[in-house]
């Protein structure tokens, strides 16, 4: 009983708001894949790459994911709820009982799709993710891992950049590239790409 309760209350804002046009359910769509690639992304931003292998990395990105994936097919599918519901309100008063199935099974179909979208969309939209997944790339590549003041470096770029102030990054990228002796090509290859 509480159940229905709650989907009636959550159904009846959204299908006063949005069940107007087809153009105002694909802005309503969007928004709510938007809603859920912030989140997505604000989950990816936390994460500490330094330490971690490629594999554990993918694994804490794919949890990022995962966490938004059931919320947001839940939303999908009560906004096609809400939409049939208008709908059948117009041909008349008669009650229906409506099933939601929510797939939580990360191997299925349907659960996929909704991953697939959100993960499409924070490719898109979250320069955490593609800094993540470059910046892992790069540490197991080159492997900083075993000198530990070019990682402190590092760390401390990291978290320069995590503010945004992008020349402070810059200076301590630099600082962990210098100590990166057994890679000299690494800091020529830095050099040519900040243009030194």
């Amino acid at each position: 009983m509480k159940l229905l309760i709650v989907l009636v209350l959550i159904i009846s804002p959204v299908t006063q708001t949005y069940g107007h046009s087809s153009e105002k359910d694909d802005s309503t769509k969007l928004h709510l894949l938007q809603t859920y690639t912030n989140k997505g992304c604000k989950c990816v931003d936390s994460i500490n790459i330094v330490d971690k292998t490629r594999e554990k990395v993918a694994e804490e990105l794919s949890k990022c994911i995962e966490n938004e994936t059931v919320g947001y097919q839940m939303m999908s599918k009560l906004m096609g709820v809400s939409n049939s519901l208008k709908e059948k309100s117009l041909e008349g008063s008669e009650k229906k009982e409506i099933i939601i199935n929510i797939d939580k099974n990360s191997t299925s179909v349907e659960y996929k799709k909704y991953y697939f979208e959100i993960e499409r969309s924070m490719m898109e939209n979250c320069p955490a993710l593609k800094s993540k997944v470059a910046a892992s790339e790069l540490m197991n590549r080159f492997s900083l891992s075993n000198d530990r003041e070019a990682r402190s470096y590092y760390s401390k770029g990291q978290a320069e950049d995590k503010k945004q102030n992008f020349q402070k990054a810059i200076e301590y990228y630099e600082e962990a590239v210098k100590l990166i002796r057994i890679l000299p090509l690494l800091g020529i290859i830095w050099d040519f790409a900040i243009g030194n």
